[in-house]
């Protein structure tokens, strides 16, 4: 797939939830409280879009951080441990928005701030991920993951991830 078809791919599923968000029962109960906390761990592929190069592709872990206002309204921050080539970490840090318009789906969004090693400098870019949540119990959600960064070089990630609200 190639970029384009990934920034398709995203804004379809926004499109699609905010559309469902407006047909839902708003008295169901999301499993979000009010001034709840959450973590979510994530295993991802990372790639840069256009590029075919097996050396190219990363895998990382990421770990947010995130405190629930209301139901639909989350500020958060993220890291991001990426292993990259000839066994070095390549590590950012993130500033999150999260927003719920149904219980199964997140999106989050921010600043992302990759911190640079010896020969590179603080990078910044924009934030972009959306989260589908399969819950199991009244706490722990795991789903697919996708989204991405946009700034000077793009870059796209998609995984699993586990969540727990506390």
């Amino acid at each position: 797939m190639t970029f384009r078809h990934y920034l398709i791919l995203i804004s379809l599923l926004f499109v699609g939830s905010f559309c469902f968000a407006q047909e839902h029962d708003k008295s169901e109960k999301t499993h979000q409280a009010e001034g709840a906390w959450e973590i979510v761990f994530s295993g991802l592929h990372f790639f840069q879009p256009g590029s075919e190069a097996a050396e190219e592709r990363l895998w990382g872990n990421e770990l947010h951080l995130t405190y629930w206002f209301n139901h639909h309204w989350a500020l958060g921050v993220g890291y991001t441990l990426k292993y990259e080539e000839a066994g070095e970490l390549g590590h950012e840090l993130a500033l999150i928005g999260s927003y719920k318009p149904a219980k199964w789906i997140t999106f989050n969004a921010g600043p992302n701030f990759t911190l640079g090693n010896e020969e590179e400098s603080l990078t910044v870019s924009a934030y972009i991920e959306s989260e589908i949540n399969i819950f199991i119990g009244n706490h722990f959600h795991l789903g697919p993951v996708i989204g991405g960064l946009l700034g000077e070089h793009a870059e796209m990630f998609s995984g699993i991830h586990l969540g727990y609200e506390f």
